[in-house]
């Protein structure tokens, strides 16, 4: 999510305006004060040649911008971008440089101003719900205004055939959604996100608050959007998929490298993504966080432009992109070693398995566990199932200080009860085969 800036009034001349010249920002956001700059990172695989275009290259900002657009990282060989920026600023001098849009499809998580003096329960504690500045209530109307804001700027940059995807919980999802009607969007549906874990409600005065609600838009009544409808048909056993989808939140791999407050499942972007996409389109983020849309781009072969305002953020972002892309390139040269190997050996291996899963993020965590003891020279080895299955009486268990979540399939496996809190994000996964299994390794860096 992004920190929500006021517009200062400075002495310079007027920007360069899109065509309905609406490029004034809302009046009730706070004053931004003195942001780190980030720097500048660019990929070791990057080449100049036969790339993508970055699709923000000719976009600059006026002299005046409450933040100087600064680009994070990128990496041209697979099309990821990522920024330091205000997205109310950036996307109006998008829109001047593409009239026609040039995002296929948008993912934004916006503030759901809930900061407000309440109360929640963290890892069984009480604590005071506070994300930050930018999470807080001005009230209905100036929050309704800039939900009008943000979205007409992201209409805009979207293809005539794009969609995006929303995110909210009742504070702020009613408001987008007559924001959309306001602005001609057309919705498409209103997906439910159930959390099967969440938290208490320690006022005993509500119900639990267990479930987000995401809101897919298309551009207006004339588009013909994407739904990749055979796709979601087999991801659903076979049926059609609905619209409640359960999905765990964030595990611990995917906070590795820092957390954010508001931080969602590369699961369920991932879902968004391949519901709405092919191979090769180019998704935005205008409200970046931790880089969760564009670790799943990554995985799906999709393009990715990310905007954050915040440079800690940003640079959460970078790292976990960073780790990702270094992920990518051991499962390709582990690919190539198994070349001679048996193809049955392949298919059952724990990462393929992993993969097909939805368990990325635990294929990760097992990565960063074999890295730290190629780097200290160790040859250890696990067996991952039974780190997967948990103690026979269901805590999980830690390797190098990472707890790793039990999984109903190796508890299956291993042919002990399944316990309450085992996790299961695929409804048709198929219990891994006892045959043996590919050792999982870091390959070494081929010259």
């Amino acid at each position: 999510m992004d920190v929500i800036p006021v517009r200062r009034k400075r002495k310079s001349t007027t920007p360069a305006e899109p065509e309905d010249g609406r490029n004034e920002l809302p009046v009730h956001i706070e004053a931004v004060r003195d942001m780190q700059k980030g720097k500048r990172r660019k990929s070791d695989d990057s080449v100049s040649t036969g790339d993508s275009v970055n699709p923000l290259h000719r976009v600059s900002l006026h002299q005046n911008a409450i933040v100087p657009l600064m680009l994070f990282y990128e990496d041209n060989s697979r099309g990821v971008f990522l920024y330091q920026g205000e997205c109310l600023e950036v996307l109006n001098a998008v829109a001047v440089n593409y009239p026609e849009g040039c995002f296929d499809m948008i993912f934004a998580d916006p503030p759901y101003f809930l900061s407000n003096g309440g109360i929640t329960c963290h890892a069984g504690k009480m604590v005071k719900v506070d994300k930050g500045d930018w999470d807080k209530s001005r009230g209905a109307e100036l929050n309704h205004e800039f939900n009008t804001e943000w979205l007409r700027r992201c209409q805009r940059v979207l293809k005539p055939n794009g969609t995006i995807w929303i995110t909210g919980t009742h504070h702020v999802v009613f408001s987008v959604g007559f924001a959309m009607q306001e602005l001609g969007f057309k919705i498409l549906n209103d997906i439910t996100w159930e959390k099967p874990n969440p938290p208490p409600n320690l006022s005993c005065r509500y119900f639990t608050h267990s479930t987000e609600t995401l809101i897919w838009a298309a551009k207006n009544d004339r588009s013909r959007h994407v739904f990749n409808y055979c796709l979601m048909r087999e991801k659903a056993g076979g049926k059609q998929m609905k619209t409640v989808w359960r999905i765990y939140p964030p595990m611990n791999g995917e906070k590795t490298f820092g957390k954010h407050p508001t931080q969602k499942p590369v699961a369920l972007v991932e879902q968004c993504i391949l519901a709405s996409t092919r191979e090769g389109d180019l998704v935005l983020d205008p409200f970046m966080g931790a880089g969760t849309t564009g670790v799943a781009c990554l995985q799906n072969n999709r393009r990715f432009v990310g905007i954050e305002l915040d440079p800690n953020y940003g640079r959460l972002a970078v790292r976990r992109i960073q780790n990702h892309m270094a992920a990518l390139r051991l499962f390709k040269a582990h690919n190539d070693d198994l070349g001679g190997l048996d193809m049955r050996l392949q298919k059952h291996s724990i990462r393929q398995w992993l993969n097909d899963n939805k368990y990325n993020d635990v294929a990760e965590l097992i990565d960063e566990v074999v890295g730290d003891w190629a780097q200290q020279g160790k040859k250890t080895r696990r067996n991952w199932w039974d780190i997967l299955a948990g103690y026979k009486g269901g805590n999980p268990r830690k390797v190098e200080g990472r707890e790793f979540p039990v999984l109903r399939a190796a508890r299956i496996r291993k042919k002990w009860p399944i316990t309450k809190g085992c996790l299961c994000r695929n409804i048709n996964e198929e219990v891994p085969a006892l045959i043996p299994q590919a050792r999982w390794k870091r390959p070494s860096r081929r010259k």
